[in-house]
């Protein structure tokens, strides 16, 4: 329903799609994880993010510019239209969306996918609900709740201190995430 309101409203149908998936909040017994704090050192990233997902594809740009106090991500579309901006301080959440936007997005599974692809492990491991777990290897990374694979992270570079090239998949929620980086820098603080 929201994705045909949303298409009536102007927004991409397969762009409505996606954001509705891949970020509407999960019910209350699959909550993410707590966010992890913002992490240094400051730098400014801009990401192509194609999001695949049955019936569909579809790829918007994602700036992002993180330091040890706060994340700020903008997402536009290919076109240019600007879809939302938020800021995490660490401990208050803030989005500013396209009202074309479905209500169902959550700026929090925005936040926890990018966590979860780039955050050192021992840091999400911490915020993780019981039962939760990740599990790492080369070029690699899965989430786990019990024994059932919730989603999987490959690299698909190697840079150490933040992989050019990147796919989630969350099993999950059927949807993927093939992440390129653009243009990373770091900045001085």
């Amino acid at each position: 329903m929201a994705v045909l309101q949303a298409l009536r409203r102007g927004l991409p149908a397969g762009l409505a799609a996606i954001l509705t998936a891949a970020c509407s909040a999960p019910p209350p017994e699959l909550t993410p994880p707590n966010l992890a704090p913002p992490l240094g050192p400051a730098r400014h990233i801009l990401q192509l993010v194609t999001a695949t997902w049955p019936g569909g594809s579809d790829s918007l740009l994602c700036a992002l510019e993180l330091n040890a106090e706060r994340i700020a991500m903008a997402g536009t579309s290919k076109d240019g239209l600007s879809l939302f901006n938020l800021s995490y301080d660490g401990e208050n959440l803030a989005l500013d969306k396209n009202p074309l936007l479905p209500d169902a997005i959550d700026p929090r599974a925005i936040v926890a996918d990018m966590q979860l692809i780039y955050w050192p492990v021992a840091q999400l491991q911490d915020r993780l609900p019981p039962g939760w777990h990740l599990q790492s290897g080369a070029n690699r990374r899965e989430l786990f709740q019990g024994a059932e694979k919730i989603a999987e992270i490959v690299y698909r570079s190697d840079e150490a201190d933040w992989p050019r090239h990147a796919e989630l998949s969350n099993l999950r929620y059927r949807y993927r995430l093939t992440i390129d980086t653009l243009s990373y820098e770091l900045l001085l603080e």
